[in-house]
Order: C-alpha cells, then structure tokens, then sequence
C-alpha cells in the first residue's frame, strides 16, 4: 500500500505540470505549449516516483527525490532566463514541496537510525550536500536575474527555494524518528 502511496507523489507533480498556468485566452495553442515543455518533466516524475515506489531504504527515498528536485530546479532557472515567472514560481512551489515532503523526512528518518560519526551519516551528508549544490545554483540564477531586473517575483520564488533547504539542512541537525515514516513528498503534514 505504501508504494502506491509513492506514486501520488511525482504523479500528483505530473498533473499539476501539465495544467500549470491556467488557460489564457488561445487555451488550446497554449495548452499544447504547456503539455509540450513539461513533458520531460512530467516523464521524469512519472518515473521518479516508480523508482520511489520500489524502495524501502530511506536515504535512497531522499536521493530519488533530490534528483528529481535537480531536474525542477534546471526547468526554474530555464524560466529565470526566459523571465517566465509565473512557471518559476509554479515550478519553485514544488521545488519546495519535493525538498520538505520527499528529501527532508526521510533524511530526517535515516538520521534517527544512523549512528553519529558512522560511515552511514556521510550518505546522509552528501544528499543533503547535493541539495545545498542545487539550491545554491538556483538562487545564484535568481540573485543574477534581479540583479539585471529587479523583481518582487525574484525575491519571493528565492524565499521559497530557500524554505524547502532549511527542511532539509533541519532534517540532519535534529535526530530521531518522525511521529509517521516518511515515504515521499505527498505524505501529508
């Protein structure tokens, strides 16, 4: 049952991408445009959420998602680029979701099962390390692009980056297991 859970997850993201930004006034075109960009996306947490799905081990659970959160984060700093703010900020906010639903609470749970000092708690540091890489070159691309245009959208799709890094520098600074186990970013708070 919990692995079917998992899938809701990326397929829950998956849904949200493919209807994100609303119909404007030429719906169809634009919906075809929408499909067509977030159709690696969409595949992407299709087939995160499978890998997902499969696993029981929670520091694998958190690679899975901070690759997918990787993937977003390439899609964000593309709309950046673009000034395509409403998809940066749609993209931001699962972004966060991924980071505080998918990688912090099971970083959260290997951390109470892992000795202090042991060769294990280097895994855990190096999947909160890879976040820190990502979400550092994210906000680099959104100081750069307020920087060149100042933006109160900028200001707010970084604050919401950065909320989603605290959860997971967070996770490892408080040992002991969570109240439910974590499974992936649709577990619900």
């Amino acid at each position: 049952m919990k692995r079917y859970l998992l899938l809701l997850v990326p397929v829950s993201l998956a849904t949200a991408l493919a209807w994100a930004e609303g119909p404007a006034p030429s719906a169809e075109a634009q919906r075809a445009e929408q499909l067509r960009r977030n159709r690696g996306l969409i595949r992407m947490l299709v087939e995160g959420g499978l890998s997902l799905a499969g696993e029981e081990d929670p520091v694998r659970r958190a690679e899975y998602c901070n690759n997918m959160a990787e993937r977003l984060a390439g899609a964000i700093k593309e709309a950046t680029q673009h000034r395509d703010s409403p998809r940066m900020m749609e993209l931001g906010r699962h972004l966060r979701v991924l980071l505080e639903r998918g990688v912090a609470p099971n970083l959260s749970l290997a951390r109470g099962d892992i000795p202090e000092g042991s060769a294990d708690e280097m895994k855990l540091h190096k999947v909160r390390d890879h976040t820190a890489r990502v979400v550092g070159l994210l906000e680099e691309e959104f100081r750069r692009a307020a920087d060149a245009e100042p933006q109160a959208d900028m200001r707010e799709a970084l604050d919401v980056v950065q909320a989603g890094r605290y959860q997971v520098d967070l996770a490892l600074k408080a040992p002991g297991r969570p109240k439910a186990k974590a499974q992936g970013p649709n577990r619900e708070r």
